[in-house]
C-alpha cells in the first residue's frame, strides 16, 4: 500500500533567488565592461563630478552655483595628460604638486545638492586618492558607481511583482533594463546620476509596496527617507514628491481609514522627508530665489528675437522628441555616437502607445497604475516647462536629456509591465513576448557596446582592427589583461543568464507548483514521518 505526504514544491525558476542573482551579476558585469570601455571622460559631464568630488576631499567645501571653478590638477589630467599611455600618467599628488590653485573654467556641478560629492570623497579618502595615478583613480569613482546601482534589477522584480505577482513578469521587468544601454553607461561613468538612480528606484519600491498594502506608520516613515535622501542629491528628485504625496493620499488602504490619516500619513511623510534634503531646496529658495539654480546660467547666451519671431512649437517638439528618445536608449560617448533612430522611435513608439491603450484600463491596478504614472508624467511636464522657457530665453532647445527619466526607471518598468500584461494574453502569444525580450533587450545592449567602441576607438567605421584595440588597450587605466578579463566574464556570465531566463520564462508552472507537490511512499514509510 502506499499513502501520499506532502512536501515542498520546488519554486519556479522564474521566481528563485538564484535566477536573479544571475541577473545582477550579468547587469554588474555589463555595467563594468561600460566601465572599461568608455574612454576616460567621455561620459557626459565626468570631469566635472571628479573635480566636484576632489574639491570635496581635499578642502571640504561646496561653493554657489556659478561660483566654483575647476581645480587646476584635474584641468591637467584631461588636457595634459589624457592621449598618454596608461603607465605614463602621474599621480595627483605630483600633478597638485606642479598644478596647484583653480582655472577659470567653470564646475557647474555646484548646483545639486552634494550628497553623492561627500560619499564620493569618503571613498577617494579611504583609497589614498593622492598617491595613485589620476586615471587609477577615475576608475576606483566609476566602480563605487556601480556598486551604487547594482540592487536595481533586485528593486524592479520586487516592485512589478509586487503589482502583479507574477514571478515570471517581474523577472521580465529586470531583464529589460538590458534595452537601455545608455543607463548603463550613465550609471557606470562618475555622475551623481547613480546615487540618483538608486533612491529614486528605492523610493519608487517603497511606494509600490505602500500601494499595495505596507501601510503601517514605519513603513510611511522608510518611504519619506528615502525621499529624503534622493532630494539630497539631485534636483531631478523634485517630482518624486508629488509622487509620494499622491501615494500617501490617495492609496487604495487595506484598513479603510479617512481623510483625516490619510492628511496625517502626508504630512509625516513631507516633514520626515524635508527635515533630510527638503530644506535644501528652500534654501534655494531663500538664496537664489530658485528652487534649481543652473551652475552654468552666466555662460549661457541669451538673444533677443527679431520682431515678429520666436519660439516655435513645431522646430520644439521636434527637437524635444529626437534628443529625448535618442539620448533616452541609447547615444554614446559625449551624446555624439547615437544609435540608429529607426529603433529608438520604435522602441519609444511601442511602449508609449501600449501604456496608452492599456496601463490605465478600469480594473484592479487602474488606480496604482495612476499614482505610480505620476513620477515620470511630472518628470516630463517639469522638463518641458524648464526647457521651453530656455528656448525662449536663448532660441536653443537644449537641457533636454533622456537620462533625466532614469530616476524613474523603477515606474516606467512597472508601468510597463502592467500595459504588457494585458495586451499580451494569449498563451502563445505570451511566451513569444517573453522570449523575445529575453533575446532582444541583451541584443540592445550588445549593440550599444559595439557602437561605444567604434565610435571611440574606430572613427565609427564597422571594424575591430589592431589599432583601435590597441587604443582601447592603452589609454584605458586599467591596461590590456584587465580589459580581456572583463570582455570574457561578460560573453560567458552573460550568455549563462539569457540560457538561464529563457528556460524560466518558457517553464510551465503546474497548479501544484504554487503549493505542495505529492508523492506516493511506501505506507510504513509514511507512517515513519
Amino acid at each position: 500500500m502506499a499513502s501520499e505526504v506532502a512536501r515542498p514544491a520546488k519554486r519556479p525558476l522564474a521566481d528563485r533567488a538564484s535566477t536573479m542573482w544571475l541577473v545582477t551579476a550579468a547587469f554588474g558585469l555589463v555595467l563594468v565592461f561600460w566601465a572599461v570601455l568608455t574612454p576616460l571622460y567621455g561620459a557626459p559631464d565626468e570631469i566635472a563630478h571628479v573635480d566636484s568630488a576632489i574639491r570635496v576631499a581635499q578642502v571640504h567645501t561646496w561653493p554657489a552655483p556659478g561660483e566654483a571653478h575647476y581645480l587646476s590638477g584635474v584641468t591637467y589630467t584631461k588636457f595634459g595628460e589624457l592621449q598618454l599611455r596608461n603607465d605614463q600618467r602621474s599621480t595627483f599628488a605630483e600633478i597638485f604638486a606642479d598644478r596647484p590653485g583653480i582655472s577659470p573654467g567653470i564646475d557647474q556641478m555646484t548646483q545639486h545638492p552634494p550628497l553623492f560629492y561627500l560619499m564620493a570623497a569618503v571613498v577617494l579618502k579611504l583609497v589614498h586618492f593622492m598617491d595613485l595615478r589620476w586615471d587609477i583613480v577615475v576608475m576606483i569613482l566609476r566602480y563605487f558607481d556601480i556598486l551604487l546601482v547594482l540592487p536595481l534589477p533586485w528593486l524592479v522584480f520586487a516592485s512589478v511583482k509586487r503589482v502583479l505577482k507574477s514571478p515570471k513578469i517581474a523577472l521580465l521587468g529586470a531583464v529589460s533594463l538590458f534595452f537601455v544601454p545608455q543607463l548603463q553607461q550613465i550609471v557606470s561613468a562618475v555622475s551623481n546620476d547613480s546615487l540618483a538612480v538608486l533612491l529614486g528606484a528605492v523610493t519608487a519600491w517603497l511606494m509600490i509596496r505602500f500601494l499595495t498594502g505596507a501601510q503601517r506608520v514605519r513603513d510611511v516613515v522608510f518611504v519619506s527617507i528615502a525621499l529624503g535622501l534622493f532630494l539630497l542629491t539631485k534636483g531631478t528628485a523634485v517630482p518624486a514628491v508629488p509622487f509620494v504625496a499622491l501615494g500617501l493620499l490617495f492609496a487604495r488602504r487595506v484598513v479603510p481609514v479617512g481623510w483625516g490619516r490619510r492628511i496625517l500619513d502626508t504630512l509625516l511623510g513631507g516633514a520626515v522627508a524635508g527635515v533630510i534634503g527638503g530644506w535644501w531646496f528652500v534654501r534655494n529658495i531663500v538664496l537664489y530665489h530658485d528652487i534649481q539654480p543652473s551652475g552654468l546660467a552666466g555662460q549661457r547666451p541669451t538673444i533677443t528675437w527679431p520682431e515678429g519671431e520666436g519660439r516655435d512649437l513645431g522646430n520644439y517638439m521636434q527637437a524635444f522628441w529626437d534628443t529625448v528618445t535618442g539620448s533616452f536608449w541609447g547615444r554614446f560617448g559625449g551624446l555624439q555616437y547615437p544609435m540608429t533612430p529607426y529603433l529608438t522611435d520604435l522602441l519609444t513608439a511601442v511602449s508609449l502607445l501600449v501604456v496608452a491603450a492599456f496601463a490605465f484600463r478600469r480594473g484592479p491596478f487602474r488606480r496604482d497604475a495612476l499614482l505610480i504614472a505620476s513620477f515620470p508624467v511630472v518628470t516630463l511636464l517639469l522638463l518641458i516647462a524648464n526647457t521651453w522657457r530656455v528656448y525662449g530665453r536663448t532660441a536653443l532647445v537644449y537641457g533636454v536629456q533622456g537620462r533625466y527619466f532614469y530616476i524613474a526607471i523603477v515606474a516606467l518598468i512597472v508601468i510597463s509591465a502592467i500595459a504588457w500584461s494585458r495586451a499580451v494574453v494569449e498563451p502563445k502569444t505570451m511566451l513569444l513576448a517573453a522570449r523575445a525580450v529575453v533575446i532582444g533587450a541583451p541584443a540592445v545592449t550588445v549593440y550599444g557596446l559595439s557602437l561605444e567602441y567604434r565610435g571611440a576607438y574606430e572613427q565609427l567605421h564597422l571594424a575591430f582592427d589592431s589599432d583601435g584595440a590597441y587604443t582601447w588597450a592603452y589609454s584605458s587605466a586599467v591596461g590590456p589583461h584587465w580589459i580581456a578579463l572583463v570582455v570574457a566574464l561578460t560573453a560567458v556570465v552573460g550568455l549563462v543568464a539569457v540560457i538561464w531566463c529563457f528556460r524560466a520564462v518558457s517553464q510551465r508552472v503546474l497548479p501544484e507548483e504554487s503549493g505542495l507537490v505529492r508523492e506516493a511512499v511506501p505506507a510504513n514509510e509514511g507512517n515513519r514521518r
